[in-house]
């Protein structure tokens, strides 16, 4: 998605994207799909919070360093 819409991925870089994963809004759902991935045996993580948490970094990371290589 970021190839063709660059202009609009760099919404969610500059838009602290940990905000949105954040309380009441994508957090809950996502840690619950952690959670039946822990218990299906489709990986091990120690704490479902920190999981997403550095996922979430990771995927910051990433979009900030593609929006900031040239066009």
């Amino acid at each position: 998605m970021a190839e063709p819409y660059r202009e609009i991925m760099q919404i969610p870089c500059h838009s602290q994207l940990g905000r949105i994963c954040a309380g009441d809004r994508l957090a809950p759902l996502a840690t619950r799909d952690v959670e039946a991935g822990m218990t299906a045996g489709r990986f091990t993580v120690v704490d479902p919070v920190i999981a997403l948490t550095v996922l979430n970094g990771s995927l910051l990371a990433i979009l900030e360093l593609w929006c900031n290589q040239p066009a």
